[in-house]
C-alpha cells in the first residue's frame, strides 16, 4: 500500500510539473524557444535529482548514472535551437548567443565533457570524486548561464 501512495505522489507532482511547464510556456509561440526550453527543463530536473542525492544525503545514489546520461542526453537534443530568428520571443538568451555562436558552443562542449566526467566517476564507488565532477557539471552550467542568459530569467 505504502508503494501505491508513494507511486501515486510521484505521478501527482510530475503531473503537476508538466501542468506548470505548459502553462508558462504555453504563450510563447516560437517553436524554437519552446523546445530549448523544454530541453533544459528536463536538464534542470535531473541536476535538481543529483544535488537531492549528493548535496543533500537522498539515498538513491545507484541513479547517479542515470541522471547524468540523461543531462547529457537532453543538452544532444538542443542541437539547432538556437538558429537566426529565434531570439524573437519570450527567450532567457542573450544576444551574444547568436552573435558569439563559436563561444556559445565551447560553453556546450565543456558542460558535455564536464558530464561525461561525471558519468565516468559514478561508474565507481568514490562519492568524494563523484561530488568532485558534480561541482565541475554546476560549473560549466554557472559558467554558461553568466555568459549567455539574461540575469533574473529561471
Amino acid at each position: 500500500m505504502n508503494v501505491i501512495l508513494k507511486t501515486f505522489a510521484v505521478l501527482a507532482l510530475s503531473v503537476a510539473s508538466a501542468a506548470t511547464a505548459i502553462a508558462h510556456s504555453s504563450n510563447e509561440k516560437n517553436p524554437y524557444i519552446v523546445h530549448r526550453q523544454g530541453i533544459y527543463q528536463v536538464a534542470g530536473g535531473h541536476i535538481n535529482a543529483l544535488k537531492a542525492i549528493l548535496m543533500l544525503g537522498h539515498p538513491a545514489t545507484t541513479d547517479i548514472n542515470y541522471h547524468a546520461k540523461a543531462m547529457l542526453e537532453a543538452f544532444k537534443h538542443h542541437g539547432n535551437a538556437f538558429p537566426s530568428g529565434s531570439d524573437k520571443g519570450k527567450t532567457h538568451a542573450k544576444q551574444n548567443v547568436w552573435t558569439d555562436a563559436e563561444d556559445f558552443k565551447q560553453h556546450g562542449q565543456d558542460a558535455g565533457k564536464a558530464l561525461m566526467a561525471l558519468i565516468k566517476a559514478s561508474e565507481s564507488d568514490d562519492m568524494k570524486l563523484i561530488k568532485s565532477k558534480f561541482a565541475g557539471v554546476g560549473k560549466s552550467c554557472k559558467n554558461c548561464h553568466d555568459e549567455f542568459r539574461k540575469k533574473g530569467s529561471h
